[in-house]
């Protein structure tokens, strides 16, 4: 592809933090003072691909799910694996994403919700059942 959402070649070199992820106390009380990360997407897939070889007609790699688990690991040997809190989010492809992965990045941490209750693990519980995706995390046939 040949914009800045195929290829990391034209992307902009740096992105704002915002929303959430702002470090202005008074935008974000919650969280202005956290370590942030932003992990660009890259595959068209969410991080989920992992195809063996290359498409020679196209050259798209479709190899996601490899850089999500790289870039985690280099984020648990820079620190993270002693956070004591964390926050998995997205927008656009970024929040299937997060949706898609918050599973294996809960894995990663001795961790629970900020709350100290299982209020976001109940919330996204009834995203799933509503679009009937349980099945499909689970790995079941969707037929």
């Amino acid at each position: 592809m040949h914009t800045k959402l195929g290829s990391a070649k034209k992307m902009v070199e740096n992105l704002a933090f915002s929303a959430i992820l702002s470090n202005k106390k008074q935008r974000n009380p919650d969280f202005y003072n956290w370590n942030r990360v932003k992990v660009r997407y890259c595959d068209g897939s969410s991080f989920t691909g992992d195809v063996q070889a290359v498409n020679l007609a196209t050259n798209l790699h479709f190899r996601g799910a490899r850089v999500w688990l790289a870039v985690m690991q280099e984020l648990l040997a820079k620190g993270m694996r002693n956070a004591e809190n964390a926050v998995l989010s997205g927008c656009s492809a970024g929040g299937l994403a997060s949706l898609m992965h918050c599973d294996s990045f809960r894995a990663l941490l001795p961790i629970r919700d900020v709350s100290g209750a299982q209020y976001i693990k109940s919330y996204f519980n009834d995203v799933v059942t509503l679009h009937c995706l349980g099945r499909r995390f689970r790995g079941e046939d969707t037929k």
